[in-house]
């Protein structure tokens, strides 16, 4: 017979908390295995925890006995329960809500764990819905031109799963047997830099090996991903692909999926239902390769054989809410558990992975010539202080707006801000409009008119008046998407404009529906945010023109000339991506800013090697660790003092602050910081450790404070 005080199980909870509860398997009650999900007392209600650890005591005195077993069999592996507890105490996050963020919401929720049946589309009736049904209208194009397209397909292409039960109610498509899809598109030949990139990642030794693979843009970087994965997928094994933003996912899913038939998508954007489904199928093997965003590193995989990170620069990695991780260096960990390799690629790598080629952790892989060796777009700095400013464009500018647009090629102007002007300024007493909660100002919008608040979303109608002085005398500064879309709009009345911003594209749907009209090659003009400058590929597009070229590189945050120079790059990369050349114009008020004309002049790898110098020198990442340890409070010193406390208990480390954050009030909040500087990893964790354990139930009501280990923003 069994012994009670054997059946004792360790329970992670879904709250704030450092600790592991105990519970007592009630008798006549399978024992659950790890990883499985329980329904346990938790205070005055019941909660669904996850199986960590079983033991045969406990110093927890009276045990409260387990509700239910949630699953018959482990829901979380082995290999990603290690992973969970690794993050728990890198990251120095709580265990149970470390845990819960690596698992679907539905599953959070306790939902069952249901496969769907496998159903295809097809048209049913020529009755098209009317323009009054612009979404059923759009699906129901898209099936009468791929006709047997999956569900899966139709949800990586924007489209929910109400939009097409309604279809299908109204008998406008009907559900088919699946397709038995064959391999749609072959291998694309190598060129010799390809070639070699493709070899060492295959001739190299079993087990973890990280490689950079940094590559020009357009030099071809996704081939050399695909055919990895094919080797890898020929071997019984699955496939991981990581991109940084979701405006990515329908590109990469249809350039996967057109090589492997058996490709899911993973991402917050599709409904939580589909984004189980999908996870259920990696789990159970029926998918050979995952496109995803962050989360999808913690999807679950039958026989992982090889991770793929796309853009691994971008900061869009790291999570910036609650557990504050990075999928990039996640990923990295999880190949190295996993004894698999891991491709980080990037035209602009992180000065981080560089630094790690240079001290050997990582194999670097390079790609210098274009796949279609066509030529690299040509830069000209446009200095606007000099020469005549035309609605915020040179004259030059416009002339080579005018001479690429009556070539019937595509223009995209650069902005990385939203709205209409930068803020509301009065020219007779100087006031501006500022939030009502946020030390920040706010942002003129139009259609419809308003002010903004871009941290806390506060609104208020236009004001056509000064509140201070009463005048009218109330202009706008500095320009946005918005005011940029109208100046075009005026000097090229005939020409189709697209503005891509977080405005202008609210649904992902609406998103991808903008990049097919895009890529049916016509003549026109894009403006936008960064959101243009990732991994798009616009194959008539021939100009670019960054505004402000030079903003980013001014500013408090030493990784502030990294991101620019990113930046900049990434979205002139976008040009003359294919047959045609490029050209990039970079309009500036600052023509001699010494590390915008580096850039330019001798490259991105230089520019990477001289900062590493500057970080070096200042001993900053990646040269030493870092920590953050944020507080907010609605009053200043309340979020100050307990800083203050902890940076006295942390006497013997090396601290910075603690200071107001850059925004230092938002809704109503003060935010301070204090950054934490270690000589190396362990004396990292000894600190923050300290706080945790003098500060596991800190301050005063309304105080909130976070760790951000690795920080990316200041």
């Amino acid at each position: 017979m069994e012994n009670k005080s054997s059946r004792i199980v360790g329970v992670a909870i879904p709250k704030p908390l450092e600790t592991i509860f105990d519970y007592q398997v009630p008798a006549g009650m399978t024992m659950p295995g790890l990883g499985s999900r329980l329904r346990v007392p938790f205070g005055k209600g019941e909660l669904i925890g996850i199986c960590v650890e079983t033991k045969s005591v406990s110093d927890a005195g009276q045990l409260r006995e387990i509700a239910e077993v949630v699953d018959s069999e482990s829901m979380v592996s082995a290999d990603l329960l290690d992973l969970a507890l690794w993050m728990a105490k890198y990251y120095h996050h709580p265990i149970g809500e470390t845990l819960f963020t690596t698992i679907p919401p539905d599953i959070r929720k306790g939902k069952p764990l249901k496969l769907d049946k496998p159903r295809c589309w097809t048209i049913n009736s020529s009755n098209s819905p009317t323009n009054r049904a612009p979404k059923q209208k759009s699906l129901y194009e898209l099936i009468g031109k791929r006709p047997g397209i999956s569900s899966e397909e139709i949800s990586a292409a924007g489209f929910s799963l109400n939009t097409i039960q309604t279809l299908e109610r109204d008998g406008r498509v009907k559900a088919i047997e699946p397709i038995q899809n064959e391999t749609k598109e072959k291998s694309i030949d190598l060129n010799a830099e390809q070639k070699w990139a493709l070899k060492a990642l295959n001739d190299r030794k079993a087990g973890y090996e990280c490689f950079l693979l940094d590559g020009i843009t357009g030099s071809g970087k996704t081939e050399v991903y695909l055919q990895a994965i094919e080797s890898v997928i020929g071997t019984g094994r699955q496939a991981l692909v990581l991109v940084p933003e979701i405006s990515l996912t329908p590109q990469t899913y249809q350039r996967f999926s057109n090589r492997f038939p058996k490709t899911g998508l993973m991402h917050s954007g599709i409904s939580h239902h589909n984004n189980l489904q999908t996870w259920l199928k990696c789990k159970e093997g029926k998918i050979d390769c995952l496109v995803g965003t962050r989360s999808a590193v913690f999807a679950p995989f039958q026989n992982l054989g090889i991770i793929i990170v796309d853009e691994e620069h971008d900061s869009s990695y790291k999570q910036q809410e609650g557990l504050k991780y990075s999928a990039r260096d996640v990923a990295v960990k999880r190949a190295s558990q996993k004894k698999i390799p891991i491709i980080l690629g990037s035209a602009t790598p992180s000065v981080e992975s560089i630094n790690n080629v240079q001290n050997g952790k990582y194999s670097l892989l390079t790609l210098r010539t274009k796949a279609d060796n066509t030529r690299l777009p040509s830069h000209q700095i446009v200095d606007l202080s000099n020469g005549k400013v035309i609605d915020g464009f040179s004259s030059k500018t416009l002339a080579a707006i005018t001479e690429h647009l009556s070539k019937q090629n595509q223009v995209m102007i650069f902005i990385n801000k939203r709205g209409f002007a930068r803020t509301l300024f009065c020219t007779s007493c100087g006031w501006k409009a500022n939030c009502v909660r946020c030390e920040a100002r706010t942002t003129v919008h139009t259609n419809p008119d308003l002010l903004i608040c871009h941290y806390c979303g506060w609104k208020e109608r236009l004001k056509t008046q000064c509140p201070e002085c009463q005048k009218p005398d109330l202009i706008s500064l500095g320009q946005g998407t918005q005011k940029l879309e109208a100046t075009l709009r005026k000097h090229f009345p005939l020409t189709p404009i697209f503005r891509i911003d977080r405005d202008s594209t609210k649904s992902q749907n609406q998103f991808a529906e903008t990049l097919r009209e895009i890529n049916d090659g016509k003549s026109c003009i894009l403006v936008g945010t960064q959101m243009l400058s990732k991994g798009h590929d616009f194959k008539k597009l021939t100009l670019v023109v960054v505004m402000e070229a030079d903003v980013g590189f001014n500013t408090i945050d030493f990784r502030g000339p990294e991101k620019s120079a990113q930046q900049i790059l990434q979205v002139s990369g976008r040009s003359g991506r294919h047959n045609d050349k490029g050209e990039i114009i970079l309009q500036t008020y600052d023509a001699n800013n010494p590390i915008l004309l580096s850039l330019i002049r001798n490259g991105y790898k230089s520019f990477a090697e001289n900062e590493l110098q500057i970080r070096e020198k200042m001993r900053f990442p990646p040269f030493r660790p870092m920590a953050i340890i944020r507080a907010d409070a609605k009053s200043a010193g309340t979020a100050e003092n307990f800083l203050s406390s902890i940076n006295h208990k942390l006497s013997d480390y090396e601290t910075l602050g603690p200071a107001p954050a850059l925004i230092s009030k938002i809704s109503n909040r003060y935010r301070f910081q204090l950054m934490i500087l270690a000589d190396n990893r362990r004396l990292l964790d000894q600190a923050l450790t300290t706080v945790q354990a003098s500060y596991k139930k800190a301050g005063s009501a309304g105080l909130r404070w976070s760790i951000d280990v690795d920080p990316l923003e200041i």
